[in-house]
């Protein structure tokens, strides 16, 4: 006797609006959620069960990530019934990677989608980040010196964009964001130095304009070669991109008071300019194998990571 084909029908969402970044902020938290139920025992008005799962996650500034899963089931997937769908986390998550980060919620957490992004994540070395919409709105260290973070508001809520920085001695950061209708677009970082204020600017162009060396923009199919042949794109991949970052108060020749930023043409990073003249350059090395109608199987056609740095 063969068991009857079991199938799952699975949905995620994020437990926000939308994703947000970490931007020039020191880290976002964000809740992950899915659900799943079988075939054999589906959802009805009455009847069926329903499994589900809560993840949060810590993204920090650099693109670390730090899972955080509830203490009270220690992350397990579980069951409810359809008619109550959400199984309760309670308000304490913790990290499982070393970091021994701990995140208590100002809310309970449940699978049904409750959004967890207001509380506070405490860090081993006594360090406190107090979360707000998912964005770092305070940090105190255990010498109780306080950084806070004041962002952009949106219907009510903070946004990812990070406006002013303030210190235990009030001294203040202030952040200024371009448009797209710019033609020289640049973010501007402002700050009160000795005597004067000074400036940062984070210049942005798009790729076609960054590229390193030998590099030239492609099409999405010579990039990107999806299970789906029958659709093609040929657009070409052309994203805005960090072109330079120029110092404060710094002659702007040539390369001196600025870092340059080329790329390849899949977006990454190849080679940086340093304000004294020396660079950086990346060297990146195709993967194992390909996406071939959803098999990763042959020869490479993209690169998967760096594979050694030049000075």
């Amino acid at each position: 006797m063969t068991s009857p084909e079991r199938t799952r029908r699975f949905n995620s969402a994020l437990g926000v609006a939308a994703p947000i970044r970490a931007g020039y902020g020191p880290g976002v938290l964000q809740a992950r959620f899915a659900s799943y139920e079988e075939d054999l025992n589906p959802c009805t008005p009455e009847t069926g069960r329903i499994g589900s799962l809560a993840r949060l996650t810590f993204f920090e500034p650099d693109g670390s990530e730090h899972e955080l899963i509830d203490e009270q089931t220690d992350g397990e997937p579980k069951f409810s019934a359809c008619t109550n769908p959400g199984w309760p986390r309670g308000t304490v998550f913790r990290s499982y990677d070393g970091t021994s980060m701990t995140y208590i919620s100002d809310s309970p957490v449940n699978d049904a989608g409750t959004v967890a992004t207001n509380g506070r994540l405490m860090l081993r070395d006594g360090t406190r980040y107090d979360i707000q919409d998912g964005v770092v709105t305070r940090i105190r260290d255990r010498n109780g010196n306080v950084l806070t973070f004041l962002y952009e508001e949106s219907q009510g809520h903070f946004t990812d964009r990070l406006l002013e920085i303030t210190d235990s001695l009030n001294r203040k950061i202030h952040i200024s964001y371009h448009t797209n209708t710019t033609t020289d677009p640049f973010d501007q970082i402002t700050f009160d130095g000795f005597g004067a204020t000074r400036t940062i600017k984070v210049k942005y162009s798009m790729l076609g304009s960054a590229l390193a060396a030998g590099e030239t923009l492609k099409t999405y199919d010579e990039l990107f070669p999806g299970p789906d042949a029958t659709v093609p794109n040929s657009e070409l991949f052309n994203r805005e991109v960090v072109s330079e970052v120029q110092l404060p108060n710094v002659a702007q020749s040539g390369s001196v008071g600025r870092y340059v930023f080329r790329y390849n043409s899949y977006s990454e990073l190849a080679k940086i300019e340093l304000p004294t003249g020396g660079r950086y350059e990346y060297f990146w090395a195709p993967g194992s194998g390909t996406l071939a109608g959803g098999v990763v199987a042959g020869p490479a056609e993209g690169p998967q990571g760096a594979q050694s740095m030049g000075i």
